[in-house]
C-alpha cells in the first residue's frame, strides 16, 4: 500500500473514531459525508478495508452511507439547519433519507421531524410524504 493512500486511509479511519454512529446527530452526519467521500476517493479494496477498519457492521455502514449520499446533496446551510433538527439515531435518520433532502428541508422547518423523533414516526412520516 503505497504512503498516500495509508494516509488517506488512516485519515477516514481518523474519522470514524473521532464520529461515531451512536454520537450525535452531528457525528452521524459528519461520519456519513465521510463514509460517501471515502466511496468515492478510495479504490473498492481500500474502501472495503476501510470499512472492516471503522469495526462498523456491514448494514450499519451502509446505511451510513446512505445518510451521506443524501445529505450531500444538500447546501452547507440547509445541511446545518437539518442536522439541528434530526435525531441522534442513525435508523432513524436512515428512514428519514428515503425522501427527497427538499422534503427533508421541509419537515425539519415546518417540525414535523425534530430531535425527538423516533424511527416509527420518521416511518410514518416518510410514508405521508
Amino acid at each position: 500500500m503505497s504512503d498516500q493512500l495509508e494516509k488517506g486511509l488512516a485519515t477516514f479511519v481518523r474519522l470514524a473514531e473521532e464520529n461515531p454512529y451512536t454520537g450525535t446527530a452531528e457525528q452521524i452526519v459528519t461520519l456519513s459525508l465521510g463514509i460517501d467521500a471515502a466511496a468515492t476517493r478510495l479504490k473498492r479494496p481500500t474502501f472495503s478495508l476501510f470499512r472492516e477498519e471503522t469495526g462498523i457492521n456491514e448494514k450499519v455502514f451502509s446505511k451510513l452511507r446512505v445518510i451521506g449520499k443524501t445529505l450531500k446533496q444538500l447546501k452547507d446551510k440547509e445541511r446545518r439547519e437539518v442536522v439541528k433538527g434530526l435525531p441522534a439515531s442513525y435508523s432513524t435518520i436512515h428512514v428519514l433519507c428515503s425522501i427527497t433532502p427538499a422534503e427533508l428541508v421541509t419537515g425539519i422547518k415546518s417540525k414535523s421531524i425534530t430531535p425527538g423523533t423516533s424511527v416509527s414516526a420518521a416511518r410514518a412520516y416518510a410514508k405521508q410524504v
